[in-house]
């Protein structure tokens, strides 16, 4: 998909588009949100100021006006009141609250993903890859028929998920509650690209779904929560972080329901953002059989056919860069809001409170001021030497500032490995006359799947 017409941007300016209401630009955003931020960014430049009465709103694909917003003055932006609409069917997990009550929770979780305690999260990733291996030489997929590589891949970062951060083996519940993630992420959609949705009482089929599976979602945390501490143990996992705080008589804060909360924001979130970049990984690889070659030698090379551990993964530079350009070309968190808590000022303009900003991975990691041929599949831009001078925000998939995504770092482990575990044993290979296109949910999903096969290497 073509981002942009010409080779550069124009000076930042405060020019855009202009609604005569709200209503006009949430059409307009729904139909196309891709299409939206990339005319912004072709039309108008690195700052484009749009106005959909009676909001303001700004779209930015300037390096320095991300940074602005993302890193230099983050505290003057916030999730905002789309966000919060979330919450009654998400609880109020550190990704949908702000303030306060979001620093309190950060605090509090970030212990669980220090060095020691993700080296510890290699042998429940290495069971669950592994668990995916045996049941895909047991069943009709290893013989050959055709699958959907984003239903499989959903699967297994969820049993990642389950057995490293929650210390759950999720096999009986994959199935149910990956179609539940599914569901509640289209009802996400309607919330958040909606100008005035229905309310949560309004007993709509839609919101009478969306309640339902909140209620299941919630029951099945609060059963592993109470299995925990019923069993006395301490796993030294997320759960185990999130419980020592309940336990604290000094922290008011982690009650059982913010643990709930909080456990449901790392399932559901936690898993669904890695299982889409593992689909667009296969699906890049298959397309690109030179880059699956040079991986597979690098595996052969580094490996030799035994399991990689962490430790490799300082060896398996192309991999990672694998990784690093599938991550670029289609980001999971392909759109980031934020509005606008304070009045602030962009580019000489006047952002008032209130006021909506967009900023987009989408956008800057297809942008040719940065990238060159930006639309080409080409692991190696990763290379230090051509990575040099290239701005900070022309690439961020995990966010940047206080509130990067505090997973990165288990989500960059858990990748590699799963890359270089299937791909030892396995091509995956695109059926053919599949028309293959991104849809922008809460993450850039296959709009129909990827329909693959397995080839036994």
């Amino acid at each position: 998909m073509a981002l942009l017409a010409t080779s550069s941007l124009r000076p930042a300016v405060a020019a855009g588009p202009r609604y005569w209401t709200l209503f006009g630009w949430f059409r307009e955003f729904r139909r196309d949100p891709l299409a939206f931020l990339e005319q912004c960014a072709r039309r108008y430049g690195g700052v484009a100021k749009f106005t959909a009465p009676p909001i303001t709103g700004f779209v930015l694909s300037d390096p320095e006006w991300i940074r602005h917003v993302l890193e230099r003055r983050a505290n003057r932006y916030g999730k905002g009141r789309a966000f919060r609409r979330l919450t009654r069917y998400v609880g109020h997990g550190i990704l949908f609250t702000d303030g306060e009550r979001w620093r309190t929770g950060r605090r509090l979780v970030q212990p669980a993903f220090t060095r020691e305690k993700l080296a510890a999260m290699e042998q429940p990733m290495m069971a669950a890859i592994g668990a995916l291996l045996e049941r895909w030489q047991r069943s009709a997929i290893g013989r050959g028929e055709p699958f959907d590589a984003s239903r499989e891949m959903a699967k297994l970062a969820l049993d990642v998920v389950g057995r490293a951060l929650l210390g759950q083996d999720l096999a009986l519940r994959l199935e149910e509650f990956s179609e539940i993630v599914t569901r509640q992420l289209h009802h996400a959609n309607y919330l958040v690209t909606t100008a005035f949705p229905l309310p949560h009482f309004v007993p709509t089929r839609r919101n009478r779904r969306a309640r339902a599976d909140t209620r299941r979602g919630f029951a099945e945390l609060d059963a592993a929560i109470s299995d925990r501490r019923r069993s006395g143990l301490d796993r030294d996992d997320l759960l185990s972080c999130l419980l020592a705080a309940f336990d604290d008589p000094e922290c008011g804060y982690m009650t059982e329901q913010q643990v709930r909360d909080e456990l449901l924001t790392f399932l559901g979130a936690g898993h669904e953002t890695t299982a889409v970049t593992l689909s667009w990984t296969w699906y890049l690889l298959s397309a690109h059989p030179e880059a699956e070659a040079r991986l597979h030698d690098e595996l052969e090379r580094v490996l030799g056919g035994r399991a990689p551990t962490f430790a490799d993964l300082a060896a398996l530079g192309y991999t990672r860069r694998v990784i690093d350009e599938a991550l670029r070309l289609y980001p999971p968190a392909w759109a980031m809001g934020r509005e606008a808590l304070v009045e602030d000022e962009i580019a000489g303009q006047r952002v008032p409170r209130g006021a909506a900003v967009f900023v987009s991975p989408w956008v800057m990691q297809r942008h040719p001021d940065h990238w060159e041929d930006p639309e080409r599949f080409d692991p190696d831009r990763f290379l230090p030497e051509r990575s040099r001078g290239r701005p900070r925000y022309a690439y961020f998939p995990f966010g940047g500032g206080p509130r990067r995504c505090i997973g990165d770092q288990f989500a960059l482990l858990e990748l590699p490995l799963v890359l270089a575990s299937v791909a030892q044993r396995y091509r995956l290979r695109l059926v053919p006359g599949q028309d293959v296109t991104p849809y922008p949910l809460f993450t850039l999903r296959p709009r129909q799947g990827i329909r693959m096969t397995l080839e036994a290497r």
